[in-house]
């Protein structure tokens, strides 16, 4: 098969589209589980960052903020969710593309000794994200909150060797599509999954508890 750099463009088009539609069906299937408490208040949290962030994007996001910040003024009472929901996907994509457009990037490198790591709300790619974890050998637990920049945890050979790991929670990772890796984690006693899109933890039932156990 040829195909031109034409329709190559409109194929990645078409299939950032069909990504998008299920991130908002999914968004939309959470809001209607949680009665949208949880989503007003990641909404809160994204709507402050994202202004943050609007001077440094190319497109004008201001609409869609005022939409989200309209939303977030009547709480309860939301009515529009499809549009509330479109008006976060338009500036989450503005701010992917602010991300892979930077020259300057930055390595996320913690000591090697660490046992607890928390990241929260933080724009940290799929690969930093892996070369974080790839030297954290004494790593215990892991907590990934509201972090809307990933779209797939490390490889089965990061997780191979983080052999302390026993804790594992990831909350409100919206862009995160698969979790299957984890299988390869054999050390991990407690996994949980809050708000999250796609569900599909492999990990073998007599090495973790179910992510909606409660703590010991």
């Amino acid at each position: 098969m040829f195909v031109t750099n034409d329709k190559l463009e409109q194929q990645a088009q078409r299939e950032n589209m069909m990504r998008a539609d299920h991130l908002a069906s999914h968004l939309a299937l959470i809001w209607e589980v949680d009665s949208g408490s949880d989503i007003m208040e990641v909404l809160s949290e994204e709507h402050s960052s994202l202004k943050q962030l609007m001077a440094l994007m190319g497109d004008d996001i201001s609409e869609h903020l005022q939409i989200i910040e309209s939303a977030l003024k009547e709480r309860d009472e939301v009515s529009d969710k499809e549009n509330i929901i479109k008006a976060w996907l338009c500036c989450h994509e503005q701010r992917i593309q602010l991300l892979h457009g930077r020259r300057i990037r930055l390595p996320l490198v913690p000591p090697s000794g660490l046992c607890k790591l928390r990241l929260s709300s933080c724009s940290i790619t799929d690969g930093a994200l892996a070369i974080c974890l790839g030297g954290l050998t004494s790593l215990r637990f892991l907590k990934l909150t509201q972090i809307m920049t990933l779209t797939s945890l490390p490889s089965e050979g990061i997780f191979q060797h983080l052999t302390r790991l026993d804790w594992l929670i990831i909350d409100s990772c919206w862009c995160l599509r698969s979790f299957g890796v984890l299988q390869a984690a054999t050390s991990l006693f407690i996994v949980r999954f809050l708000s999250c899109l796609l569900y599909s933890w492999h990990v073998k039932q007599n090495s973790c508890r179910s992510p909606f156990q409660s703590s010991p």
